[in-house]
């Protein structure tokens, strides 16, 4: 049994496991999830690829260590994750003894659902998780103040950099003096370049990671207040 998923430049197609296979629609999108003989189990989300048992802990490890590379208080931290919906995020934190994490995905189905799926080992029943299901934009544009913020969203394409461009404004506003945003910035480099030159004067750094079930590197966008 296969599943076939499209990109700009042809196909991927994963084979799984049968009886594997869960496909269901939410509101704001569908949703995909197989058994893999290789990667385990993996997560889509209208087509694309967010999530691989395998080989997560790449992404989340990644994004956990760039939000705590400048900033390390003595006392606990406020986390805010945007996206995340699998738990995996929130799981990498709190190896970070975080006072408190906010996670803010807009699709409460998927949350829910995945609340029954392995990545998140239990991050979902810790009191210092708080799940606000509302569109990320507008939950920044209210404020607060945060000692790191992790944008988790679906990878930039060009058609969506402008909104992506405004949340990392909004998230910076967001944060205490000396700690970090980091953001997913997708499998292109040129949209990565795109988004540092647009962010110039804030000196953003990009760094690059291997990610198998990915297909290649995979850029992550950081940047301090």
């Amino acid at each position: 049994m296969e599943l076939r998923v499209p990109h700009s430049w042809g196909y991927t197609v994963f084979s799984y496991k049968e009886g594997t296979y869960k496909c269901f629609k939410t509101e704001k999108a569908l949703i995909e999830l197989i058994t893999n003989p290789v990667f385990g189990r993996m997560l889509f989300i209208d087509s694309v690829l967010q999530s691989s048992e395998a080989d997560e802990a790449i992404y989340h490890t990644t994004l956990a260590r760039l939000a705590n590379k400048h900033y390390l208080p003595t006392t606990g931290l406020h986390y805010l994750i945007a996206g995340g919906a699998e738990g995996a995020m929130a799981r990498e934190l709190f190896k970070y003894f975080p006072k408190k994490i906010t996670m803010v995905d807009w699709d409460e189905e998927l949350v829910e659902y995945m609340k029954g799926e392995g990545w998140h080992k239990g991050a979902f029943s810790d009191s210092r998780l708080s799940v606000i299901h509302e569109d990320i934009l507008t939950f920044l544009e209210r404020g607060g103040i945060y000692d790191g913020i992790i944008i988790d969203l679906f990878d930039p394409e060009e058609k969506n950099i402008e909104w992506l461009y405004k949340v990392i404004l909004a998230g910076r506003e967001c944060l205490r003096n000396g700690s970090s945003l980091v953001a997913n910035v997708g499998g292109d480099k040129a949209i990565a370049g795109i988004l540092c030159t647009k962010l110039r004067a804030f000196l953003p750094v990009v760094e690059a990671v291997h990610i198998p079930s990915f297909q290649g590197e995979w850029y992550f966008l950081s940047l301090r207040k």
